[in-house]
């Protein structure tokens, strides 16, 4: 019961039911927790939630590398089969496959959003304040909310067709799994992926002077590759 969020027209990626949440998170924080929000009356279900964090146990790469591994096709293994299905995606640079990786989460959207940590995406058209729509989040300097075809410019412009370059995977004192990437044609750390073994739930960049912290987090335990590997 309650209303559905609108199925997006992705073009050629393809439709996709997603709203995706920017998150603010100079303070390193790794995603909204909702504070605020109104109570949700509905519920969407284009996807299912993403299951809770697992404990994922440390494991050796394949091949020593000095650095971000030398090659995007080559993917250490993450002792998790599900998590690397993900990382292979993300490695292939396929939007296919990438889209097919997204786990977004379900969220109680707003219909007059503000930007923030703990704020909920822009509701669909016809969709009713407080209703749980999926929404991706990206950590970054701004906070945001994209959907439909900017969804595809998100995925353009962090994922698809870029050489990212794997530089180790690690889990936070949190708990959250965390793969980091570099891009060959950059210097320093180009992105870092949100992981559960349902998907992707997030993406971030680094803030200002986060960036060090966001390359060594402080409490990580590497699961592959990282500093010295």
């Amino acid at each position: 019961m309650g209303t559905k969020g609108t199925i997006l027209n992705l073009g050629r990626y393809g439709a996709l039911a997603l709203s995706v949440i920017v998150v603010v998170s100079c303070q390193g924080r790794s995603g909204a927790q909702g504070e605020g929000n109104p109570s949700p009356t509905a519920r969407d279900t284009s996807f299912a939630a993403a299951e809770p964090t697992p404990t994922v146990p440390a494991t050796t790469p394949s091949a020593p590398a000095q650095g971000p591994m030398a090659s995007p096709t080559a993917i250490p293994r993450v002792g998790a089969p599900d998590l690397q299905l993900h990382l292979d995606a993300i490695a292939s640079g396929d939007a296919q496959r990438i889209i097919s990786s997204l786990a977004p989460r379900d969220r109680p959207c707003q219909t007059s959003p503000v930007e923030g940590i703990g704020q909920g995406p822009a509701c669909p058209p016809g969709v009713g304040n407080g209703t749980l729509v999926p929404a991706l989040g990206v950590v970054g300097c701004g906070g945001y909310f994209v959907t439909g075809a900017d969804v595809l410019q998100l995925l353009d412009s962090w994922l698809v067709g870029h050489p990212n370059v794997l530089y180790g995977v690690y889990q936070d004192a949190a708990g959250q799994i965390i793969a980091e990437y570099t891009n060959l044609a950059t210097t320093g750390l180009a992105m870092k992926v949100f992981l559960l073994p349902g998907g992707i739930t997030g993406i971030g960049a680094p803030c200002g002077d986060q960036g060090l912290t966001m390359v060594l987090p402080p409490g990580a335990v590497w699961l592959v590759g990282g500093p010295g590997k």
